[in-house]
């Protein structure tokens, strides 16, 4: 049967279509699996829905907890998870039928790796196909890696490495090494398409969950490179609903400030380190603090927007537009509103 893989799906009033999710799972090609889907504190038909699914399939396990976020919940999951091998997966988005075998063997050809995630698809909530190639279009640090190969300066790369079971025959890339120091320019991994080692988990310890309504996936994802090499296969192996998830731009300010959270986290711990170079934290710095204050600004947080505009500026001072946001935050509410209205004047006059 192979190794155990444990799959861990936090889920949140998504009884109309975990379903789905769940029967991804069970039409796997790697069937020495358990899942255990941790209820954070759902009130719609989510746990008689579980319910009826364990009645079929005695590798579903179901976990309730009051609501406090997906972070606890992942937790909750890895505490409750068996396997050497652990999976992640949101209660919307549905698996290829090869994806669990497809990693497996690239545990086994590559007992060093801790991590492998793929590319994925982006469907609506009709399951039609919107991107079939989303994961360089949702994470917008790989406009510094555009491709597997500046991502992965090692230079391993490596063909299909026999695997067997894919769909049509195809042989994607397989790229391994070790990406830390990339990692602080942004998020370059998916969850949903995450498979971590036992060992790879136990250095991490899990998610963090004081990062609330986004930023948990990267941190964790950011912690588990720090610990060696990761192995990405450029293969879409998830469907990954767009439609949903985009609630995170109601929280873009949150957003912003957990992303310039865990830049200056990982910053202080490699202190001396010398895993990031003076010059890609000066940039990075600078771009968070920065996009934080221009999020900040626009919800009339004028004290903190003002506060990371200064930071930012310290890091870059050449930035114009957060000059002038940063004098916005600190004249009087009724002058920079004036001088907003001018200045919205003048660019429709012209």
């Amino acid at each position: 049967m192979g190794e155990l893989v444990s799959i861990i799906v936090p889920t949140y009033n998504r009884a109309y279509c975990i379903q789905r999710t769940i029967d991804s799972v069970r039409a796997q090609s790697h069937v020495n699996w358990e899942l255990i889907v941790v209820d954070d504190g759902s009130s719609d038909d989510t746990a008689e829905l579980i319910r009826s699914n364990i009645a079929e399939d005695s590798r579903i396990r179901y976990v309730y907890q009051d609501n406090t976020g997906v972070s606890a919940a992942r937790n909750t999951g890895i505490r409750a998870a068996t396997g050497d091998l652990v999976a992640f997966l949101d209660s919307d988005d549905v698996w290829k039928s090869w994806k669990l075998n497809l990693q497996v063997q690239c545990f086994r050809a590559f007992p060093e790796i801790g991590m492998v995630w793929t590319d994925f698809a982006s469907v609506d909530r009709l399951g039609a196909i919107v991107n079939q190639r989303h994961l360089r279009t949702m994470y917008h640090a790989y406009r510094f890696f555009p491709t597997p190969e500046s991502l992965f300066p090692e230079g391993h790369e490596l063909s299909c490495i026999g695997m067997t079971g894919l769909e049509g025959g195809m042989k994607p890339r397989v790229y391994i090494g070790n990406i830390y120091s990339a990692m602080l320019r942004g998020n370059l991994v998916h969850t949903s398409t995450v498979m971590v080692s036992r060992d790879r988990l136990n250095c991490v310890k899990g998610f963090d969950e004081a990062l609330l309504l986004s930023g948990e996936d990267y941190d964790f994802h950011f912690r588990t490179c720090k610990w060696g090499k990761v192995c990405f296969v450029d293969v879409p192996s998830t469907m990954y609903q767009v439609d949903s998830s985009d609630r995170l731009s109601h929280y873009r300010a949150q957003v912003a400030m957990n992303f310039a959270k865990t830049v200056e986290a990982a910053i202080a711990r490699e202190k001396g380190s010398g895993s990031f170079s003076a010059s890609a934290i000066n940039e990075v710095l600078a771009e968070a603090h920065g996009w934080a204050a221009e999020e900040l600004f626009k919800t009339k947080d004028r004290s903190r927007a003002g506060a990371h505009a200064f930071r930012s500026l310290r890091h870059n001072p050449r930035q114009p537009r957060l000059a002038l946001l940063l004098g916005l935050a600190i004249v009087p509410v009724q002058v920079s509103e004036a001088l907003v209205r001018t200045y919205r004047y003048l660019k429709h006059a012209v």
